[in-house]
């Protein structure tokens, strides 16, 4: 009796040996049957139902996570593509700022040139070419484009030929 008992026992130890490894590895599910059984006692039925609510809500908050995940990268996505754009739009604004402020330094420099043209065509061209050949050569080739050209003709042929011919090939270049 004792070793009919004793193979019984090892039976049963093998049967729940093999269920055990068979639910860990996933080939059988045995927590479902559990379940559809527990849900047929009317006294477990509103905790398999709060199990499943609770399952369910697992389920949606997981994917809701999910969701949030990808708009919070998609966020920083923009927010490095705004920085970025951020960044081109100072150095498009510094740029720009110093064009116009070399803008304002050239219409300085024409405004100048302009009047000093208007009051060296009021003088005789022996006066003005006394008074340009001691300024720079550039300021006067602006100051002759300024000029109606009779007036810059006189002048430029008063100054001395050296200078004249020096203005002239300035003249040639810049255009």
């Amino acid at each position: 009796m004792v070793r009919w008992l004793a193979a019984i026992y090892t039976l049963i130890t093998s049967l729940i040996i093999a269920f055990v490894l068979l639910t860990i590895t996933g080939l059988i599910h045995p927590q479902d049957k559990l379940i559809e059984y527990s849900k047929a006692i009317p006294a477990f039925a509103p905790y398999i139902e709060t199990y499943y609510i609770g399952a369910q809500w697992q389920d949606w908050h997981a994917e809701k996570q999910a969701e949030l995940g990808i708009l919070q990268r998609e966020i920083e996505e923009q927010r490095t593509y705004l920085q970025a754009k951020e960044e081109q739009l100072q150095n498009l604004s510094q740029s720009l700022a110093r064009q116009e402020q070399a803008l304002n330094e050239q219409r300085a420099k024409s405004l100048s040139a302009a009047n000093l043209a208007k009051l060296y065509s009021q003088m005789r061209p022996e006066e003005a070419v006394a008074i340009m050949e001691l300024m720079d050569q550039q300021l006067v080739l602006d100051v002759l484009l300024a000029m109606d050209q009779d007036t810059a003709a006189s002048i430029l042929a008063a100054l001395p030929p050296s200078m004249a011919a020096q203005l002239s090939m300035r003249f040639q270049e810049g255009r």
